[in-house]
């Protein structure tokens, strides 16, 4: 799987990126599109960047429960990361913002 598009799946929560990220079942997975899922979180965020190093793109826009612990596990964990769309993101803060375009992710553009 190299593209997951689950946009506007408004019963979509954590528990579904939990399960996609353990033990590395996406390995693959470049394109993750979660925008507008309201119901997911840090966790589900921090799985799918431990299990998916690929990660090129990801749209969290609209996801109000992400905070700067959620970010900064996309920032450690995916080195590959080209692309964020964090508009709406209201818990982020700099720091986590930060951890995300200083120096972790050379490709973020």
């Amino acid at each position: 799987l190299e593209v997951l598009s689950l946009r506007r799946c408004y019963r979509i929560t954590g528990a579904s990126l939990l399960e996609a990220g353990r033990g590395g079942r996406c390995p693959a997975l470049t394109y993750l599109d979660v925008s507008s899922c309201a119901e997911v979180g840090d966790d589900g965020v921090r799985a799918i960047a431990g299990g998916c190093p690929r990660l090129r793109h990801v749209d969290l826009s609209g996801v109000r429960r992400l905070t700067d612990r959620g970010l900064a596990a996309l920032a450690m964990r995916c080195p590959a990361l080209h692309t964020a769309n964090l508009r709406g993101c209201y818990r982020l803060t700099d720091a986590g913002v930060t951890l995300l375009v200083g120096g972790r992710c050379p490709g973020l553009e």
